[in-house]
């Protein structure tokens, strides 16, 4: 499982603190008006699409906001898609779909 938290807007990773499963905050994030959250398990196929569509509703909208990718584990290419797509990718350590 990876420990750290990417965040496009700062192209670079930061550690997750295993203990409150946070990552440390972006410094701009006290601009963020929408977080759009995704769960994701090997959604290579459709990831892309969703994730632009995601951002399209953000510039029409004129909207301040962000899309994360909650990754449970993937092993398809899904975070490198999230990554290169701009997105920020958390890792959720709890598996399975609809985990509590």
């Amino acid at each position: 499982m990876d420990t750290s938290v990417y965040y496009p807007e700062l192209h670079e990773e930061r550690p997750l603190d295993p203990e409150s499963a946070q990552a440390a905050p972006a410094e701009n994030a006290g601009g963020l008006e929408l977080s759009i959250v995704m769960p994701c398990l090997n959604e290579a196929e459709t990831l892309e699409v969703c994730i632009r569509k995601a951002q399209g509703f953000l510039k029409e909208h004129n909207v301040q906001g962000e899309v994360l990718i909650a990754d449970n584990g993937s092993t398809d290419g899904s975070d490198e898609i999230a990554r290169r797509m701009g997105a920020r990718l958390v890792p959720v350590a709890e598996k399975g779909t609809a985990a509590p």
